[in-house]
């Protein structure tokens, strides 16, 4: 047990020592060899889906396996890396928003998706959940969460419309 203890210990250092490029190109090697990642979830961007703190499960899913609703995880032209919902496949392009954001984000060429979720931990009130995203009523829900934030967009985008156009006297 204690050699466990201490090959974390040391892994835990190894990674507080990378800078970030080099973290998400450790993680996407894991990816691309077939491994999954468990990963913790900083930042409030999927909430209330996936809260600050929360882990998920990494898995490479081939692109022509996605469906629309997966939180995926891609990279973006800085070089960081977003979880986020995707609500469109648009030719070569991915489609993705955060959940509490109220935009697009910037579309991600299809060789920029690295791994989806395929599993969630979170803590409640009854203690450590486990959501596997797999399962005919995990894509269902997530699909309908797609679609919902599709229309939001769409009926936002016709307000401001309406709103800006000058009253007929």
């Amino acid at each position: 047990m204690k050699d466990v203890m201490s090959l974390r210990d040391n892994f835990m250092l190894f990674l507080t020592n990378l800078k970030n490029t080099e973290i998400y190109s450790l993680f996407e090697n894991l990816l691309r060899s077939g491994l999954v990642l468990r990963v913790k979830v900083t930042g409030k961007s999927m909430s209330p889906f996936l809260e600050n703190g929360s882990y998920v499960t990494l898995s490479k899913i081939p692109v022509s396996g996605l469906r629309i609703g997966d939180i995926i995880f891609c990279q973006c032209n800085d070089g960081s890396f977003k979880l986020h919902r995707l609500l469109q496949i648009d030719n070569d392009m991915l489609i993705t928003k955060g959940d509490a954001l109220g935009s697009f984000d910037v579309p991600f060429k299809k060789t920029d998706y690295k791994g989806k979720v395929v599993c969630i931990e979170q803590h409640s009130a009854k203690g450590l959940m486990h959501r596997n995203l797999e399962n005919q009523s995990s894509r269902i829900n997530n699909y309908l969460i797609a679609r919902f934030h599709l229309l939001r967009v769409y009926l936002n985008c016709i307000y401001v419309r309406l709103k800006s156009k000058p009253a007929r006297s």
